[in-house]
């Protein structure tokens, strides 16, 4: 980072709009006259530092590996965020009155939950499928209904099943019949 500053001066100074707004090498410079100067004491304070991690915490009592491994857990709170906001759709929520609010949540909140619960179980049989992928395995899982006009029976005629979605009802120990099958009038 330091490095990729340092290219940029010329004559001892860097003209600010070459900078790029980065906020990482923003701390090495001082604005002088509308230029930017780096500032070589503050690079030398920031390597005191280099190789150190640090974690500010307010909770007290707790042991130092265990505010590491709760702070190393907090990609999965993330990852859930992301989930909900990108695949599942969470936001925008366009939706005025607070029961819809809160019920638009909800949906998502057990939709999440239950591809949560679904990761969980397809990884204990050793299949490694994302949230979207399982999403667009299991929309495309089909039956269509068919009528004999003779008789005007109706049957179930399922289609069938890729690797993939076999992987996911095996998983959940989901049985799915597979051959044309009456409905009952």
């Amino acid at each position: 980072m330091v490095e990729r500053l340092l290219k940029k001066v010329k004559d001892g100074k860097i003209k600010i709009s070459e900078l790029i707004p980065n906020y990482g090498t923003k701390k090495f410079l001082k604005v002088e006259g509308g230029k930017g100067v780096v500032n070589i004491k503050k690079i030398a304070e920031e390597e005191k530092w280099d190789g150190l991690h640090g974690v500010i915490t307010n909770i007290e009592g707790m042991a130092a590996h265990d505010i590491l491994k709760r702070y190393r857990g907090l990609w999965r709170i993330e990852e859930a965020f992301r989930i909900n906001k990108h695949t599942l759709k969470m936001r925008p929520i366009y939706h005025w009155n607070q029961g819809r609010i809160q019920a638009h949540i909800l949906i998502c909140y057990l939709a999440f939950a239950t591809a949560s619960y679904t990761l969980a179980k397809l990884k204990k049989k050793g299949v490694d499928l994302s949230i979207e992928t399982i999403r667009r395995c299991l929309n495309s899982v089909e039956s269509i209904v068919l009528q004999d006009k003779v008789t005007k029976c109706k049957y179930v005629m399922p289609s069938k099943l890729t690797s993939d979605q076999k992987k996911i009802y095996n998983a959940l120990k989901i049985k799915r019949i597979q051959t044309p099958f009456p409905i009952n009038p």
